[in-house]
């Protein structure tokens, strides 16, 4: 991951959020998955 300039989280803090927000979702549903597998 390439940040950008540190002014950008203070500008825009709803784009940064919905990015971070975005990737924990993929993290916990691939997580999600890879344990769903894994007790089966």
């Amino acid at each position: 991951m390439t940040w950008g300039r540190v002014g950008d989280g203070v500008v825009r803090p709803r784009l940064f959020w919905r990015l971070l927000f975005a990737q924990v979702l993929v993290l916990a549903s691939a997580g999600g998955g890879m344990i769903m597998r894994l007790s089966l």
